[in-house]
């Protein structure tokens, strides 16, 4: 069923487009990278657009268990960035970019 934004595909079926934001914490990220990662990290925002019909970017996408947050995620890219973002009914909020060898660095600290 197709909920407030809507847009019509080739074959005519209709595709749910998701409201996604950017937190102030991740235009900042966004911002620090160069012209390419950038335009790889809206790529990956519109395959975001599309999350309830878009299930390869949902099996690229882990639920993480943080016990001060629901339906936080982070979307393996195909590059070494990450995206964390909340999923909520009608929209997503990117909150955070990263880089896997950041992780690593945080992970091995902890």
């Amino acid at each position: 069923m197709c909920q407030l934004n809507c847009a019509p595909t080739d074959s005519l079926q209709l595709v749910t487009i998701m409201n996604v934001i950017l937190s102030h914490a991740a235009e900042i990220a966004l911002r620090t990278l160069g012209e390419e990662d950038r335009r790889k990290i809206y790529a990956w925002v519109d395959h975001l657009k599309r999350w309830e019909d878009d299930t390869f970017v949902q099996s690229r996408a882990q639920r993480l268990e943080l016990p001060q947050a629901d339906n936080v995620y982070v979307l393996k890219t195909s590059t070494d960035l990450r995206i964390f973002f909340v999923l909520e009914q009608d929209r997503i909020e990117v909150i955070d970019l990263a880089r896997r060898d950041s992780l690593e660095i945080v992970r091995h600290a902890s």
